[in-house]
């Protein structure tokens, strides 16, 4: 037997080795040949091998370029995982590949993507949750010892690993999970070595780039379908969960009900304690609703203090209306806002709700807003459920809010005026502008039956205007006529609210050049209360202009005297329901006296409006009220006809037709 190396430059590869049968030994130049053949043998090896290799690291660049190329599109995090778990065999020489990561808002690691392992194997690693700990320090890759009794490598022993290498996946220092490759055999494939290391920090640097894209994505997915504020998903959100509710219900036969919220008064919140302790309330009450909802049901704001609820199966089996209930029901407590002064805020909800199956979830949720303004219309802080009928009423309502729109700068609206008489001498000391519309096509409408149409749509701002200088201006021209009386206006309440109102006074002053004490602006008692604050202030800017200022409906709403003491206000008008209720009652007596009473203590003129008996005019002059109103001296008359009992307010009152009352109105173009 003659036996030679087969080495080269490059690596030994074995013996070649000669064996003759029969007897006799090699010569010498036998063992020449011999060598000759060896080094013939170990360079085709080479050559093979180099082309092997040059194989494989062709294999390898495509497989990372293939790689780089899928990671560059915008998919879930997930998807991108899958991608590189399936590239990273090709890039490795391993058997299975199972990659964890951390969520955005979470320490620990969970299964993202494997490749290799069988389902059940898949299914028991996704279980896992794992610290950072098993994916290696800092940025070094990582002999998994399969030897210890770690969750991980106990898992990975049992499915058949001889050997197991980790890699951190980071990127500006956050770690966002890690690569966990190892083999069935030949466990010195992952021998730690220059080559298997950079390898995997090129694999876990695309990752990194790839996890952070990802989260990215989602994080925008989630800003685009989610309230920034409360976190609760958004109209485009909730919109969509309905409309699959809404397939779902179709297939499977149950019933679906959206209930539409609105919070009673939250205005209020914003003016009195400020926008941030606004956004506190409604992150609060977010939670609330959240909280005594099933798992089933979805809670979402779309906007201000609007929130829907979308409720199905097991929620609707007592009825929807339960659902309202405790809703309802979790508001009643008041909320402890986390401030310095320790404010504790109440506030109530108005609930609409839509039950049944419609064409789209805009539909569900146009039912339930109709059925919404039908609870605000039954007194807030209740629900309703939606019927047909109540479209006939939005309809309306909608056409009204047109037709208020389309007479704002032509002449629809007319102002009358219903004389004030100081109750001593029984002479005419003023007048009150009251607003009429005169309807294309339905005539004369009364006050009741369009100015809250006026105050929801916002309407009342640009109106009011109107009537401002309307009145201001009439007011000049009596008084250039040597008519001399003042002039009462009203101020909805969302006027007074407005920050154009100190304008639009300051403005019809000067159009008319009405000296400012002729003018009184009335705001309603309840519109003080709102926000006293801000009231006060709104009051002292009117103040400066000169105007006179009086609380109208005065004794609706509920002001301290500590308030009334704050208040720059020259009168009290008291409202018509306790001159109506004089005489009928003691109490009704001891109420008007107590009021006039409160109007002298505070300096404070009185005026009495709704006197229609002689009677209430005797009591009321026998309780020193300095000035009235009613149908027992004047009703509401043209400017004319103003003018003509200026000069003899001792002829009796005329009651007018309608039609008379308009002819007698200024031409009107």
């Amino acid at each position: 037997m003659c036996a030679t190396d087969v080495v080269s430059d490059r690596n030994h590869y074995g013996h070649l080795v000669a064996i003759r049968s029969e007897a006799g030994s090699f010569e010498p130049i036998d063992r020449s040949i011999l060598e000759s053949y060896a080094r013939l043998a170990a360079s085709a090896l080479d050559s093979d091998g180099s082309i092997s290799e040059a194989r494989q690291q062709a294999t390898t660049a495509q497989a990372l370029l293939s790689l780089s190329s899928s990671l560059a599109d915008l998919a879930s995090t997930d998807e991108m995982m899958l991608r590189l778990a399936h590239a990273v065999p090709s890039v490795i020489d391993c058997d299975r590949v199972v990659i964890w990561v951390t969520a955005p808002d979470s320490q620990m690691a969970t299964m993202s993507a494997s490749y290799g392992y069988d389902e059940e194997f898949c299914s028991k690693l996704s279980s896992f949750e794992l610290p950072p700990s098993y994916g290696g320090a800092h940025s070094e890759a990582f002999r998994q010892d399969l030897g210890s009794r770690g969750v991980l490598p106990s898992a990975l022993v049992s499915a058949g690993a001889m050997a197991a290498l980790s890699f951190p996946i980071i990127y500006d220092s956050d770690m966002y999970g890690w690569i966990t490759v190892d083999v069935t055999d030949h466990p010195e494939r992952l021998d730690d070595n220059g080559d298997i290391t950079e390898r995997l920090r090129g694999l876990a640097g695309q990752a990194a780039i790839a996890v952070r894209n990802a989260h990215l994505l989602d994080e925008i997915r989630h800003q685009a379908l989610h309230d920034s504020l409360t976190g609760l998903p958004n109209r485009v959100l909730v919109l969509d969960r309905v409309n699959q509710t809404l397939a779902r219900a179709r297939r499977e036969h149950f019933d679906v009900a959206v209930l539409f919220i609105d919070l009673d008064g939250f205005k209020d919140v914003n003016d009195s304690l400020g926008h941030a302790m606004g956004d506190k309330m409604l992150k609060a009450v977010a939670a609330r609703f959240a909280g005594t909802l099933r798992g089933s049901d979805t809670v979402a704001r779309l906007g201000g203090d609007e929130f829907v609820v979308v409720a199905e199966g097991v929620s609707l089996a007592a009825g929807p209306e339960l659902v309202a209930e405790r809703l309802l029901d979790v508001l009643a407590e008041p909320f402890h806002l986390d401030d310095d002064a320790g404010t504790s805020v109440g506030i109530s909800a108005s609930i609409g709700i839509a039950v049944g199956l419609r064409d789209s979830a805009e539909d569900l949720l146009r039912d339930a807003d109709i059925a919404l303004y039908a609870a605000k219309g039954a007194g807030k802080s209740r629900y309703a459920l939606f019927e047909a009928e109540m479209q006939n009423v939005l309809r309306s309502r909608l056409e009204l809010e047109m037709d208020l729109q389309a007479a704002i700068g032509t002449d629809q609206f007319f102002l009358l005026y219903q004389p004030i008489f100081d109750l001593t001498n029984m002479s005419v000391v003023g007048v009150e502008a009251l607003l009429r519309w005169l309807h294309p096509t339905r005539g004369v409408l009364s006050p009741d039956e369009f100015i809250p149409t006026l105050e929801s749509s916002g309407l009342i701002i640009p109106v009011g205007r109107w009537v401002l200088h309307e009145a201001c201006r009439q007011a000049m021209e009596w008084r250039q006529r040597g008519q001399v009386t003042k002039m009462s206006v009203n101020a909805s309440a969302r006027q007074f609210d407005a920050d154009s109102l100190i304008d639009d006074v300051r403005a019809a002053l000067a159009a008319s050049g009405l000296p400012p004490d002729d003018l009184i602006i009335e705001i309603t008692e309840t519109s003080l209360m709102r926000n006293t604050k801000m009231a006060q202030n709104q009051l002292m800017a009117l103040k400066t202009l000169g105007v006179r200022l009086a609380i109208d409906d005065f004794g609706t709403g509920y002001s301290s005297l500590a308030y009334l003491q704050q208040f720059p206000v020259d009168s009290l008008k008291i409202d018509r329901s306790f001159i109506s209720g004089m005489a009928k009652s003691p109490e009704g007596d001891a109420l008007i006296h107590t009021l006039m009473q409160l109007g002298k203590s505070l300096h404070l003129e009185t005026l009495a409006e709704g006197i229609e008996e002689t009677g209430q005019l005797t009591q009321l002059q026998a309780e020193h009220c300095d000035v009235g109103q009613g149908f027992l001296f004047a009703r509401p008359m043209a400017p004319d006809d103003v003018a003509a009992f200026l000069q003899s307010p001792s002829d009796p009152a005329i009651e007018l037709s309608l039609d008379e009352i308009l002819r007698r109105l200024p031409d009107r173009g």
